[in-house]
């Protein structure tokens, strides 16, 4: 029962591109293919990573650089920040900025070119 086949047929086993037989080289075709999405996907978090690393050295430098209300409101917002980066940093821009006492008055955002506007106070 057993039937002559020609060396090149592709019956009842593979042919890889470099002219291989077997799963193999279909195997290391798939991972290949698996390997470039995962560097890609790899790539974005790396970016991703530093972009949020970013935010959190601007949002530990402006904390540290910035005069509170209140004592304490520096040092919370500081550790708030430091063990929970990502909550920290959103309640900081939301909340904590407020607190922040700015040269001149303690009401007004002084007027340092515009660079940062704080919205919804009124001047």
């Amino acid at each position: 029962m057993n039937r002559y086949y020609p060396p090149g047929t592709a019956v009842n086993h593979r042919i890889g591109l470099n002219g291989s037989r077997g799963m193999k080289p279909m195997l290391e075709q798939h991972l290949n293919q698996v390997l470039e999405i995962a560097s890609q996907f790899a790539a974005a978090f790396i970016l991703l990573g530093i972009a949020f690393f970013c935010v959190w050295l601007v949002t530990v430098i402006d904390i540290v650089s910035s005069d509170f209300k209140a004592d304490a409101d520096k040092v919370i917002w500081f550790f708030l920040t430091i063990l929970i980066p990502p909550i920290g940093i959103l309640l900081y821009y939301f909340i904590g900025r407020a607190q922040k006492i700015y040269s001149g008055d303690e009401n007004k955002p002084h007027q340092s070119g515009g660079r940062f506007r704080d919205i919804g106070r009124d001047e």
